[in-house]
């Protein structure tokens, strides 16, 4: 016993309407989720080289402050890419400090891993959006790589910087 469509109460076609509605908005988000996947992807080694040249200049920069703070950044390449960031205070009294970050990037992959003073950090994930590569670091975000690498020295420094009373 079919019905015929005229033979169907509204309730259920519109019922019907928004099952098929929604698979075509699942179909679409897969679709957008897929593009900004592929589109990280493809830009997330830029990212990384804008980080990475960033958080060099952030380093080198360090000694303008006074306050005896030095830093370096070493970026080494291969099948994961890593990037080792020190901030230091050469002093005497107080005593020296140093704060040591390692970063940990494999082309094309979603995130980037961390290790800070020899703890594992949250993922900082990378997402597209307004077709560029932003970064977030827990619910903090979205950053340009050049505002990650600026944040990231600034709390590295807070970390080594000497408190005044």
């Amino acid at each position: 016993m079919t019905q015929e469509p005229e033979n169907v109460p509204d309730w259920i076609k519109a019922e019907i309407v928004d099952k098929v509605d929604q698979q075509l908005r699942n179909g679409e988000k897969t679709q957008c989720d897929l593009e900004a996947a592929n589109a990280v992807e493809v830009g997330g080694p830029d990212f990384w080289t804008r980080l990475t040249t960033q958080l060099k200049i952030n380093t080198d920069a360090l000694p303008l402050l006074g306050e005896q703070l030095a830093g370096s950044t070493t970026v080494t390449g291969g099948a994961e890419y890593c990037c080792h960031v020190e901030v230091n205070r050469h002093s005497v009294n107080p005593p020296p400090e140093l704060s040591q970050l390692n970063l940990f990037y494999q082309p094309g992959a979603q995130f980037i891993r961390g290790n800070y003073q020899s703890q594992e950090l949250p993922n900082i994930v990378l997402r597209s959006r307004n077709d560029n590569v932003v970064a977030y670091r827990n619910d903090e975000g979205p950053f340009t790589a050049e505002e990650l690498a600026d944040y990231i020295i600034r709390l590295m420094v807070e970390h080594v910087r000497v408190k005044r009373p």
